[in-house]
């Protein structure tokens, strides 16, 4: 059982994309022939309950195991199979 959905917005250029600090996400292969570019702001309290409980772990990117870090929150390949 799924708790959130799961969407792929398709983002041109302009576009805003806002997220939770939580939201799981990456992009897609860059197929064209330039470069991608994006910007990034974040804007967060250090004192916000969730990310001190969680210590503010790093990101995929630093070599944090998400799946470890939340435990029950991903779906299998099997699962995958069944939507």
């Amino acid at each position: 059982m799924r708790s959130y959905p799961i969407v792929a917005p398709l983002s041109r250029p302009g576009d805003l994309l806002i997220m939770d600090y939580l939201t799981l996400h990456q992009s897609g292969c860059n197929t064209s022939q330039r470069s991608r570019w994006s910007m990034q702001l974040r804007y967060f309290n250090f004192r916000e309950p969730n990310g001190v409980a969680l210590g503010w772990p790093a990101s995929v990117t630093a070599g944090t195991d998400i799946e470890a870090l939340f435990p029950g929150s991903f779906a299998s390949v099997d699962d995958a199979s069944r939507v």
